[in-house]
């Protein structure tokens, strides 16, 4: 967990991606693996409990790795697991995003 209480997991989409999470994973020395979760959307997702430094630093390299996934997070112990990929799109982007639909 970090800071504010958050666990992080990454969804791959793709297997490029779920080698580059294990990769990552391995190189930080963090021996996790994949599980099936369920998801506040009902659903299981395979997903990767990973620190937040290194879930920026894989989506810092989504682009140049060709990397593809969802982010999710729980707060707390018993929290549900939810999408959090907002948080990492530009602020005003979002924003323009939620207001367009709201009209």
């Amino acid at each position: 967990m970090d800071e504010k209480g958050y666990t992080w997991y990454i969804e791959p989409l793709t297997d490029i991606t779920n080698n580059a999470i294990q990769q990552y994973l391995s190189e930080a020395g963090l021996e996790l693996s994949s599980a099936l979760l369920l998801c506040a959307d009902g659903k299981k997702h395979n997903l990767w409990e990973c620190p937040i430094n290194l879930v920026k630093l894989i989506f810092s390299s989504k682009d140049s790795l060709s990397l593809r996934f969802v982010i999710w997070g729980k707060k707390d112990r018993h929290g549900k697991i939810t999408n959090k990929g907002f948080l990492f799109k530009p602020k005003n982007k979002y924003l323009r995003k939620k207001k367009t639909a709201a009209h």
